[in-house]
C-alpha cells in the first residue's frame, strides 16, 4: 500500500478535487493498480491518495510514467509544498525470517523509547517478555 499525501493551498481543494476526478481513472487503469481512495483531510489542508498495488514495480513504474507526462507540472498550482510518500508492505507478503527480525528490532526499539516511561513493574514485565524464549 502506498499513501501519498499532498498538501494543498487554502481556497484550492474544490478545483483540485476536479483535476483528481479526472486524473484517476488512468491511474485505476495503469498495469498492476488494484485500487486508489481518495481522502481530504479535515480542515482540508491535504489531500490524501491511498493506493494498492500487485508490486512495488507496478507503483514505480505508475510513478515514472506519471512524472514524465507532466503531472509534477500540474499539481504545482494547487500544492502548498511537496507531497509525501509513505509505503506500508503487507505484514504476511513477507518472508518468515524477515518477520522475526523486524519483531525483535521492534522490541528493541520499544524498551529503548518507552520503557523508560514505564513503571517499574512493567518494564520489569516486559524486559522478561523479551529476553525468555520459548520452551518447545
Amino acid at each position: 500500500m502506498v499513501t501519498v499525501e499532498i498538501p494543498v493551498q487554502a481556497g484550492k481543494m474544490g478545483a483540485f478535487l476536479e483535476f483528481v476526478v479526472q486524473a484517476l481513472p488512468a491511474t485505476r487503469a495503469f498495469d498492476g493498480c488494484l485500487k486508489v481512495e481518495a481522502f481530504v483531510e479535515d480542515g482540508e489542508r491535504s489531500l490524501v491518495l491511498v493506493e494498492m498495488w500487485e508490486t512495488l514495480g507496478h507503483q514505480t513504474a505508475y510513478m515514472k510514467w506519471r512524472m514524465e507526462t507532466g503531472l509534477a507540472d500540474a499539481l504545482a498550482p494547487f500544492a502548498s509544498g511537496p507531497p509525501s510518500f509513505r509505503t506500508v508492505l503487507n505484514w504476511n507478503d513477507r518472508p518468515q525470517g524477515v518477520r522475526r527480525k523486524i519483531c525483535q528490532r521492534s522490541n528493541i526499539w520499544i524498551m529503548k523509547h518507552f520503557a523508560s516511561r514505564l513503571p517499574t513493574a512493567l518494564r520489569q514485565s516486559l524486559w522478561t517478555v523479551r529476553t525468555t524464549r520459548p520452551t518447545h
